[in-house]
């Protein structure tokens, strides 16, 4: 298997870090017009639940920052990055 393989999905918006499950709960109920490509995993550690909430699967940095002009307000601090 080669190492060089390019992802055709690459890259996510990174839009929103919560702390509480009950704002994250909030956050995916009002955007639920975007499912299924709004996304969250859990990140468990010493410091307790983190909620990284994810938006879409794109090819390039220039895609998912074309993206996330389209995007509501609530997403204008979101970030490309790789997945």
């Amino acid at each position: 298997a080669s190492t060089n393989k390019t992802s055709s999905s690459a890259f996510t918006l990174q839009a929103m870090v919560f702390s509480q499950q009950e704002t994250l709960k909030n956050f995916m109920r009002k955007h639920a017009n975007l499912a299924p490509v709004l996304q969250y995993k859990t990140i468990r550690n010493e410091a307790g639940e983190k909620y990284v909430v994810t938006y879409g699967a794109f090819s390039s940095l220039s895609e998912a920052n074309a993206a996330k002009k389209k995007l509501p307000a609530d997403f204008s601090q979101a970030y490309a990055r790789k997945k």
